[in-house]
């Protein structure tokens, strides 16, 4: 038994315990004589009642703010679906290096790969200044990003050759 029964269950009893003492010696008594007396008393009593009612709720309002301080702890303990804080893993990076046999070109690219954003699912690279997203040509040139990533943006310059731009972070 928690304490908030246990509080419920004294609160009720005293409640009990005064009434029939009320009924008993003070109805007893003096039931017509003292009208006025028992308006009073009946006043006190609703009193008392009104905030034993307070009492309770206050008890029960504490209790839902600790299910929900449970509930935000059991939320922040799981497993995020968009982490902000990701870390990207350098094996995904060893392995766009493997397949990309052509990666590194001889080509004299003037191309400066500064910043890498994402919001959501959404991944931007910041090349030469302008933001660049996967799928688009960089401003005058032919190169298409085929794909970014944290430290690297690939381009494809013809059908069958690629490039990398390294972050070069300053």
């Amino acid at each position: 038994m928690n304490n908030r029964k246990k509080i419920i269950i004294v609160l009720a009893a005293l409640v009990v315990f005064y009434g029939v003492f009320d009924y008993f010696l003070f109805s007893a008594s003096k039931k017509n004589s003292d009208e006025k007396v028992q308006s009073e008393i009946t006043q006190k009593n609703l009193e008392m009642i009104t905030k034993i009612d307070e009492n309770l709720i206050s008890l029960k309002v504490l209790s839902e703010n600790k299910e929900e301080v449970a509930y935000l702890i059991s939320m922040i303990e799981s497993e995020w679906k968009n982490d902000p804080f990701m870390k990207f893993e350098k094996s995904l990076e060893k392995t766009i290096e493997k397949n990309l046999e052509s990666a590194k070109t001889n080509d004299n690219i003037d191309l400066n790969y500064s910043g890498f954003i994402q919001f959501g699912e959404k991944i931007l690279a910041v090349i030469n200044g302008m933001e660049y997203e996967t799928g688009e040509y960089i401003r005058g040139t032919e190169y298409e990003i085929v794909r970014i990533t944290s430290n690297t943006v690939v381009l494809n310059i013809d059908k069958n050759r690629q490039t990398m731009l390294f972050l070069k972070e300053e």
